[in-house]
């Protein structure tokens, strides 16, 4: 009995144990020596680890190391948790408590005869384990995790992996990336979802996803009707100031809809607050402008392919050519097409200005295969105010500062009565298509009425100024 004692206390006495990581458990090394300080050496010993609580009076782990062997210096090396397992799971300790102790048992003879040699508090928690149960963590301190000279921009920091291996969360010197299964069938279980912490499946619950359905960003669309805080945008691109009112918003959306704002205030107008530009990035490349100077829409004026309207409102057929265009802004002008062989449905105005009501006899103006119409309201008594009418800008209700004018009264042609100074010039003339001042034919003015024929056509049978009768006959028997 003395002998085994003397032998345990000079095992115990030059214990030198030291714990690294290793990857399903930690290093366990000692030198062996007999009662009389002998190493044994090239010896076959068995050793029994017991992983324990600071009482004793339970056991974690247990695990037996058999056969074992001592080297020429009498020094046995382990890895604690892969030797042959008796009781409990290595993956199973509570690392995180602080207060797990090794029991060491020892047989010199490598057998089952096993005497208890010592009892250690381990000092250095193995952080590989402790980092495997990452779900059993409590309070961690200082965790960090800092790239080195030789990290390339491919070598992730931190990974996170699904079962199989694939990386789902990965941490880069450079950026983050989250990885989701775009063939995952259960697409309604996003793959990367922000998230009420009411934590419900359903979608209800959350704010951003990313899954196999697409990308999505939900909204309270109840925010109006329950008085909610819809001015407090659900989804927003804001200035860094970070009030809450929306007026620091310069892209919400929330109850109220989805609105982009823009700084009314703002003297840098020619920079635009919205804008849709060409992928050069110049001033002048801009295709859709709103800011404070007003709304733009900018086609190119130099472009040669002007059949390609550069702003159009277009049948969904997508054809090149304008006829499918209904309205269009190019290098040609401005044009409004309508379907001049479609002659069924004239009624049915292809290009109208009307009154609000929305009924087809509310046309102010109509364009489409039966031909150009404006319409005046021949029962409205206020006919002073004409109804269409050309006038001078001074905008007087006056009929005298118009020019021409349909309305209740009928149709008038306005002629200045006053100014007789230049009465050469006609103020209503219909008129030769060589633009000379004889070459008119009707002259109405403040000088008079005028009916012009030319006295030198031999052709005189032909009437150049006529009243005939409906009857078509020959022009020299119905005039």
């Amino acid at each position: 009995m003395s002998k085994i004692r003397n032998l345990m206390l000079a095992v115990a006495a030059v214990f030198a144990a030291t714990t690294t990581m290793a990857q399903s458990g930690f290093n366990y090394q000692a030198v062996i020596r007999d009662a009389n300080g002998n190493l044994l050496a090239n010896q076959d010993i068995a050793l029994r680890i017991a992983l324990i609580p600071k009482t004793g009076d339970s056991t974690y782990y247990q695990e037996v190391h058999r056969p074992i062997s001592t080297n020429a210096y009498g020094v046995v090396s382990i890895v604690v948790g892969e030797g042959t397992p008796q009781f409990g799971f290595f993956s199973k300790v509570p690392w995180n408590s602080g207060e797990v102790y090794m029991r060491t048992e020892f047989d010199p003879d490598g057998g089952e005869n096993f005497t208890n040699i010592g009892t250690t508090k381990l000092q250095s928690v193995p952080v590989a384990e402790y980092a495997k149960k990452t779900g059993e963590v409590e309070n961690p301190k200082n965790i960090k995790i800092q790239a080195t000279n030789e990290t390339g921009d491919e070598d992730a920091l931190f990974e996170v992996k699904d079962n199989d291996g694939k990386v789902v969360f990965a941490v880069y010197k450079n950026g983050v990336r989250v990885y989701v299964d775009e063939n995952d069938a259960k697409a309604a279980k996003s793959g990367f979802a922000v998230a009420g912490k009411s934590g419900k499946d359903g979608i209800e619950s959350q704010y951003f996803s990313v899954n196999a359905s697409g990308t999505k960003v939900y909204v309270d669309d109840d925010t109006v009707t329950t008085g909610g805080k819809a001015a407090k945008a659900k989804f927003a691109v804001a200035g860094k100031s970070g009030k809450a009112n929306a007026n620091t918003d310069y892209f919400a959306v929330n109850g109220y809809g989805t609105q982009v704002y823009v700084d009314d205030e703002n003297s840098k107008a020619a920079k635009a607050k919205f804008a849709v530009a060409g992928k050069s990035g110049k001033a002048d490349g801009n295709l859709l402008v709103v800011n404070e100077a007003g709304t733009k829409v900018y086609v190119d004026d130099g472009d040669t392919k002007a059949a390609k309207a550069k702003f159009a409102v277009a049948g969904r057929s997508g054809k090149a050519g304008g006829n499918s265009n209904f309205f269009a802004i190019d290098d040609n002008g401005t044009q409004v097409f309508v379907d001049d062989t479609a002659s069924g449905k004239a009624a049915k105005a292809k290009f109208a200005v009307a009154g609000k009501s929305g009924k087809a006899d509310g046309n102010l103006l109509v364009v489409n295969e039966a031909g150009t119409k404006v319409f005046v309201d021949d029962g409205d008594t206020k006919a002073a105010k004409a109804k269409f009418a050309v006038a001078g800008r001074s905008g007087k209700a006056g009929g005298n500062a118009n020019f021409f004018a349909i309305d209740d009264n009928g149709t008038q042609v306005f002629v200045d009565d006053t100014v007789s100074g230049k009465a050469a010039k006609a103020k209503f003339a219909v008129a030769g298509k060589s633009g000379k001042a004889d070459g008119n034919l009707l002259v109405v003015n403040e000088a008079g009425t005028k009916v012009f024929v030319d006295d030198d056509d031999t052709k005189a049978a032909k009437a150049k100024f006529a009243v005939a009768g409906k009857s078509g006959g020959k022009a020299n028997n119905t005039n």
